[in-house]
């Protein structure tokens, strides 16, 4: 189990409203053991690499293949500016990833390594990386940001890639 998160939407949001309203993801592995959570998580504002969940969305691959994953209406995460994704593998992550070079150390990822049963509303501090050189991690996993607009669909949003 892990929860890996570290990527921040500071550069993507703008002052209006967004909202996650689906994601694109590429399945490489499948079993009743590979299922990911996609999570946004809020720093803390006193305390290093503690963050607050504010919402999630489960998905469980069914196929080898790149995947678009639409949340209903009543599921789309509202976001704000520095709050980051995260994924969450309750036993086996079915995300292909690469490591790749970091530009800057503020960009390696943060992990909880077998973490409690996490709620929504529950605060966490997470872990570095225990060898600092060790890179970056690039997920296959795209999430398609919407700017909320008396929405009915999806094409109803103005989508912003994140």
């Amino acid at each position: 189990m892990k929860v890996i998160i570290g990527y921040s939407l500071t550069n993507w949001l703008h002052s209006f409203t967004m909202y996650f309203i689906f994601f694109q993801v590429f399945a490489k592995i499948i079993s009743a053991d590979h299922e990911v959570f996609l999570q946004v998580w809020r720093p803390h504002p006193y305390h290093v690499r503690t963050y607050t969940l504010i919402d999630e969305t489960y998905f469980h691959p069914t196929e080898l293949r790149f995947q678009e994953v639409p949340l209903e209406r009543h599921t789309y995460i509202q976001i704000q500016k520095k709050d980051i994704l995260g994924l969450y593998f309750p036993k086996k992550n079915p995300i292909a990833w690469s490591q790749v070079p970091c530009s800057s150390l503020e960009q390696q990822y943060l992990y909880v390594e077998n973490p409690p049963d996490i709620q929504v509303g529950q605060t966490i501090t997470f872990s570095e990386p225990k060898d600092p050189n060790q890179g970056c991690r690039h997920y296959s996993f795209t999430a398609i940001l919407g700017e909320y607009r008396n929405i009915h669909s999806h094409d109803e949003f103005t989508n912003e890639n994140g």
